[in-house]
């Protein structure tokens, strides 16, 4: 009989679907028993696992078919318990490699991790250092630049005394004279200094308003003892910096050698995490053994 005009025929993709279906389910399923069996060394307990997971797999198979099918022949129900248990054992059973596969890595991964947390400890502590090493510097800076002006201010003061001590023709008793003046400064506290100062100053400030005959010699010199005054004023400011940069020095140092030691171990914690690294690619690239 020939078939109607217009009657569609079966195509040949669809004829078999079931066949199909069973190549999308039994593909990954054996490739799954394939990695279990073969990528892996198993000791005896390892085995006794697997043994146990595939007599899990084919009981819970039964217990299915039993389930939903209960009028079917005892032949049938074990045979397809048997077919069922299959994707479970591969299930089953990559779930507990994957378990023992972590636990032998555990050890790694735990030492990596702990490494790593060193390595980030020691980072802070290194950019701790290194901040106070900054501020060091810095104050060391400021320190030296105020300790120059200082100093330069005494040269100028220094120098303006000597030319006053070698005009004219007393240059032997105003040297005496200043050696007097800094014999009575060094005798003044602080205070005493600022007070005496003072007082000169206001002796200045009045010679030069009353213009009186003969005040210009007697105002050049306070103006030279004033100098001595202010010679005496500045030495505490110039031995303090010293002191000061003395002990920032020695700060300084300890943290040059600690931040050495941040290095050196942080290198050292560095060279340890790349052999961990290194041991667990290894550990990896080789067929592992399981149990």
């Amino acid at each position: 009989m020939k078939p109607e005009p217009g009657a569609s025929r079966p195509k040949e993709g669809v004829r078999h679907p079931m066949y199909v279906l069973l190549i999308v389910v039994l593909v990954p399923i054996a490739l799954a028993i394939n990695h279990l069996l073969t990528s892996y060394r198993y000791t005896r307990k390892g085995k006794a696992l697997l043994l146990l997971v595939w007599a899990v797999s084919y009981l819970a198979g039964v217990a299915f078919v039993r389930f939903h099918f209960p009028d079917i022949e005892p032949v049938y129900i074990y045979l397809l318990g048997l077919a069922l248990s299959l994707p479970i054992f591969a299930a089953l059973g990559l779930a507990a490699v994957s378990y023992l596969r972590h636990r032998i890595l555990g050890g790694y991964d735990r030492e990596i991790v702990r490494l790593k947390r060193e390595r980030e400890h020691i980072r802070s502590g290194l950019a701790l250092v290194e901040q106070r090493l900054a501020l060091t510097a810095s104050r060391q800076r400021a320190i030296e630049g105020r300790h120059r002006e200082r100093l330069a201010e005494q040269n100028i003061l220094q120098q303006l005394l000597d030319e006053w001590q070698q005009a004219g023709g007393v240059a032997r008793l105003r040297v005496v004279k200043v050696q007097e003046w800094r014999q009575e400064m060094a005798g003044l506290s602080h205070q005493g200094r600022l007070a005496r100062r003072e007082g000169i100053q206001t002796e200045i400030d009045r010679l030069g308003r009353a213009g009186e005959g003969g005040s210009a010699d007697r105002q050049d010199q306070l103006r030279a003892q004033l100098k001595v005054v202010d010679l005496g004023l500045l030495e505490p400011d110039l031995a303090a910096p010293n002191e000061e940069l003395a002990e920032m020095e020695k700060a300084a140092a300890d943290l040059h050698r600690q931040k050495g030691e941040y290095e050196a171990r942080l290198n050292e914690v560095g060279r340890e995490a790349e052999e961990w690294h290194s041991r667990r690619t290894e550990f990896l690239s080789k067929q592992i053994t399981l149990g």
